[in-house]
């Protein structure tokens, strides 16, 4: 198994109880509300099979913070072999027990992602899952493995809530355009392009990039829509 670059166990320690806290903050949420985000795929699912029209069904996609599977589920109907990780588990399965389960681990993202082959996914997906409370650190740490598991020509697909989000600057700030909203939410590190430049591995190369206000009524969010593209590749 191919690993990240190696981190100090302070990182690591510290890692563990975000996780932790995160893990515990979403299996609440999911265990009061199983259908959280809603029944049906995102918009950033159809956005994202514009952006990799070329790979075709039966290509492997996986999920970071995939809930209660809702997209997993819509590309699984288009053909595509679909596994996932989330931090809340199979709580919005309990809670939803006609859902057939799925492919889906609760573990640490970034262990999830080190436990794929190299050059073995055509799609690495998520939906707001970067927002949690990461680091700088080990936002590069997930890329780098998310660019290590992608086939030449695969993509990664994300959206992320941005800097002009209305959320942003509310609650404790507890590092770079990352604040705690205790007790009115959980802890978010916010998005600027510059930022997921910055982040972009050298074997990434942008395909697109979007931002749209997503929401209504009192809860309006900033999202910013990324394609990435594994340099090789037909």
């Amino acid at each position: 198994m191919e690993s990240a670059v190696p981190h100090q166990s302070g990182h690591d320690e510290g890692r563990s109880a975000r996780t932790h806290r995160q893990r515990e903050y979403w299996s609440g949420r999911y265990a009061e509300d199983p259908n959280l985000f809603g029944e049906s795929e995102s918009a950033l699912a159809h956005w994202g099979l514009k952006a990799v029209g070329n790979v075709p069904p039966g290509g492997t996609l996986i999920e970071l913070g995939c809930g209660n599977g809702r997209d997993l589920r819509y590309f699984q109907s288009l053909g595509y072999q679909v596994r996932g990780v989330d931090c809340a588990g199979d709580v919005p399965f309990r809670q939803l027990p006609h859902l057939q389960p799925l492919d889906i681990q609760c573990r640490d993202a970034l262990e999830f992602l080190q436990q794929q082959g190299s050059s073995s996914v055509d799609v690495v997906y998520s939906n707001l899952f970067y927002n949690m409370d990461f680091t700088e650190e080990d936002h590069r740490e997930l890329f780098r493995e998310a660019a290590r598991v992608l086939r030449p020509g695969g993509f990664h697909l994300y959206s992320v809530r941005t800097v002009k989000d209305r959320w942003y600057g509310r609650g404790r700030k507890v590092g770079e355009d990352t604040y705690d909203s205790t007790p009115d939410g959980t802890t978010m590190h916010f998005f600027s392009s510059e930022y997921a430049r910055r982040l972009r591995p050298d074997e990434l190369t942008l395909v697109q990039e979007e931002e749209f206000e997503k929401g209504k009524g009192d809860f309006p969010i900033q999202v910013l829509y990324i394609a990435e593209r594994k340099r090789g590749g037909p």
